[in-house]
């Protein structure tokens, strides 16, 4: 499943509408869930996650199992490195 980070603002409005075209299963990884359901709906395949990027354990619990990170929005550096890192480990 694809996470895109920031589902609500401009460009990952986009990513997530074009995906949603796609079929792709994916999660919107947002501050405000109400304002994703607004813009959004509620589409089959997409799961909204309403989170904190500057908490590691929120951050880590809404991305998932994933194999990369690819990040298009600002986030704190040490919530993304804590969350990488403590995956790679295990």
């Amino acid at each position: 499943m694809t996470t895109i980070i920031g589902a609500t603002g401009r460009v990952g409005s986009a990513v997530v509408r074009r995906l949603l075209e796609t079929g792709q299963p994916l999660r919107a990884y947002v501050r405000d869930a109400d304002k994703a359901r607004r813009i959004f709906g509620e589409p089959d395949g997409l799961q909204i996650y309403r989170g904190r990027l500057d908490d590691p354990d929120d951050l880590a619990a809404g991305l998932g199992d994933y194999l990369s990170v690819t990040l298009g929005c600002p986030v704190p550096a040490t919530s993304i490195r804590t969350v990488c890192f403590s995956r790679s480990s295990r």
